[in-house]
């Protein structure tokens, strides 16, 4: 009788390849549409070279003991509080946002609330598996806490492997919450 993987992170080689490969054959529209962002939303060059995993010596630490993902405003808002519980040791954290509008919101927060001055800011790179290795490598990360219920299955994999990896306020169906904790490979 065959195992069922236990894996809380199910790698079906099939799926992940076919995700892999559809990237790769949209690369150029994705990268279209990232410079694209990058105008209309004002994030400049600083958006552009970090959602493709360019980082210069001034994007933040080398180190984080915490590393949070919100998409936007809303993610951003929602998990301040927490992060303000989180840092008693005043260690440094990394936020990710992928809009301007959330890092706005992110420097609104540290400049009502001074031990929020230990959180950096980075764009969340895209879901390419080189171009998360570099951001891994660059802000190496002890543990992920990704905001609602966003799926980058490359980002989470690369991850999983640097450290725990915690999902804050997501929302999953009872048939999706099965086959996350089964192994079934659907989810990826």
């Amino acid at each position: 009788m065959p195992m069922r993987s236990t894996s809380r992170f199910p790698q079906n080689g099939v799926c992940i390849a076919s995700y892999t490969w559809l990237l790769r054959l949209l690369s150029p529209l994705i990268g279209l549409v990232t410079v694209i962002e990058a105008i209309k939303r004002r994030g400049g060059w600083t958006y552009l070279r970090q959602r493709f995993g360019i980082y210069h010596a001034q994007d933040g630490k080398n180190h984080y003991r915490l590393w949070v993902h919100c998409a936007s405003v809303g993610e951003v808002n929602a998990v301040m509080p927490l992060l303000y519980e989180a840092q008693p040791t005043h260690s440094p954290m990394l936020v990710t946002t992928h809009t301007p509008s959330g890092q706005l919101a992110l420097q609104r927060w540290q400049k009502h609330t001074p031990l929020l001055n230990t959180i950096d800011h980075a764009y969340l790179p895209l879901d390419f598996v080189s171009v998360v290795k570099r951001f891994m490598k660059r802000f190496s990360p002890q543990q992920t806490w990704m905001v609602e219920s966003e799926i980058w299955p490359h980002l989470y994999q690369i991850a999983h492997t640097k450290g725990p990896l915690a999902l804050i306020n997501a929302r999953f169906s009872e048939k999706r919450h099965q086959q996350l904790t089964t192994g079934s490979p659907t989810y990826w």
